[in-house]
């Protein structure tokens, strides 16, 4: 049996992951799986910490060279008028609702109607 490492998720800790995540988990069973699931998580990430990657080389593909993901050719295509358009954090000021340099919109989850 692998000897536990690191310290496991504080409630406190918990519910903010379910807050910044939009999650609502109503069920206490639920949230006691997942909560489990967070720590076994953060004890393999531990456990990884621990191995001397020295000499290794990195990974560079996931896939066989003769297997990959097709991608699609796109191409830029520049109107005339987008050297005008309104972009990045200019198009904040249009935003009903924002929070800090990000536009809120709110879902169909029940926990987002907070």
């Amino acid at each position: 049996m692998v000897e536990p490492m690191g310290e496991p998720i504080s409630d406190k800790q918990f519910q903010h992951l379910l807050t910044l995540s939009r999650l609502g988990v109503t069920n206490q069973e639920q949230a006691s799986k997942l909560k489990s699931e967070i720590d076994q998580l953060t004890q393999f990430t531990e456990h990884i910490k621990t191995v001397d990657f020295k000499g290794e080389k990195p990974l560079t593909h996931i896939w066989k060279e003769d297997v990959g993901q097709v991608l699609r050719s796109d191409e830029l295509v520049e109107s005339s008028s987008s050297r005008d358009e309104v972009r990045g954090r200019d198009l904040l000021k249009y935003a009903k609702e924002k929070s800090g340099n990000f536009y809120v919109v709110k879902g169909t989850m029940p926990s987002s109607s907070d």
